[in-house]
């Protein structure tokens, strides 16, 4: 058996913009996975972040890339500990690709 690694491009883009919060879009291609809030105080400082989807709030996490993985895993129903993220410099800038690099597809030989 070997293990093998799948990337897929995420596109994120900032649906919601003002002073002290922000709030994007996560998709991968026409599908849409969810939405990130992003709460800043008066010196833009992030202090909450919290992805969302169509049913809901999600858990309140540290970071848009754990978020990430969080909205990753509502849809895919993958272990959380099995998706990591790897931004590329390849893509375009409004793209963050990587998403279940660490996932393992058993396959034999």
């Amino acid at each position: 058996m070997k293990k093998l690694n799948l990337l897929i491009e995420l596109h994120l883009e900032c649906v919601i913009k003002s002073p002290t919060k922000d709030v994007i879009e996560a998709s991968i291609g026409d599908t849409i996975l969810g939405f990130i809030s992003i709460e800043k105080d008066n010196d833009a400082d992030v202090h909450c972040v919290t992805p969302f989807t169509n049913n809901g709030l999600m858990d309140e996490v540290h970071c848009v890339s754990c978020a990430l993985k969080d909205l990753m895993q509502h849809y895919s129903g993958l272990e959380k500990s099995k998706i990591d993220l790897v931004e590329t410099e390849t893509r375009s800038s409004s793209s963050f690709a990587g998403v279940l690099a660490a996932t393992a597809f058993m396959t034999s030989r």
